[in-house]
């Protein structure tokens, strides 16, 4: 029996938090037969490949790759998923254990086929929420690459998975900034307004540490801008 929820989790030197990512998928309070879990180790340099060798859990597949960057270990993923919805964690954020029971009575309820809720933010031990910029229109998506804000954050989307493999949406290769935002700006316009939602909960919990890629930097937000645009101009197109 296929799974109805498969959470795809890019691993890339988290030796410190991807346990405690996983752990908080398999805590759900939400049916264990419904779920699996995808770790692709990016090539890690670290224990992190260690670490996913021992757990012992059907629901985990963990499968190893050279290191690619975030977005050719999140498509790896999604070919190998297997179940109705797709979600995405990274490997040091976590979920609130109620987060997939929350996201699915959403989407019930609602006749959705793709919702992102809120997030909180840490750092240095210090957890706040984080306001959220929605998307309203098609202006938004310019607003937004304009900006440094954030808007969904990538740990806090459920999507049917036939909006990805219908109209071949993916992670742009090489991209590892606003490759985030140009993607689900795609499932949200394939998707269409009247099936998209937001659940105004706050369920996951997005953990910045030193030496991610969202590391405030001025040589990093250089390339961040630079990214950003591109990520921009390709969703223009899309949309066209």
């Amino acid at each position: 029996m296929h799974p109805e929820v498969s959470v795809i989790i890019p691993a890339y030197n988290v030796q410190y938090h991807i346990l405690s990512t996983i752990n908080s998928v398999l805590s759900q309070d939400y049916p264990k037969e419904k779920v699996e879990i995808i770790v692709i180790n990016d090539g890690s340099t670290d224990n992190t490949a260690g670490i996913l060798f021992g757990i012992d859990d059907s629901r985990v597949k963990i499968i190893n790759k050279e290191n690619g960057g975030v977005s050719s270990a999140r498509n790896l993923g999604l070919l190998h998923a297997e179940g109705k919805f797709v979600s995405f964690l990274d490997g040091d954020d976590i979920w609130s254990s109620n987060f997939l029971r929350e996201m699915m009575k959403y989407i019930s309820e609602n006749n959705c086929r793709a919702i992102g809720c809120l997030f909180n933010m840490e750092t240095d031990g210090f957890t706040t929420p984080k306001k959220t910029k929605l998307p309203v229109d098609n202006d938004f998506y310019l607003w937004y690459f304009s900006t440094i804000g954030m808007t969904i954050n990538t740990n806090s989307w459920l999507i049917e998975k036939n909006i990805i493999n219908t109209n071949n949406i993916i992670f742009t290769d090489g991209c590892d900034f606003g490759e985030d935002t140009e993607f689900f700006s795609k499932v949200i316009i394939k998707a269409g307004a009247d099936k998209f939602g937001v659940l105004n909960q706050y369920l996951t919990t997005y953990r910045q540490r030193k030496g991610s890629l969202t590391e405030p930097g001025e040589v990093m937000s250089i390339l961040k801008k630079k990214m950003y645009f591109h990520a921009y101009s390709r969703t223009l197109e899309y949309m066209t």
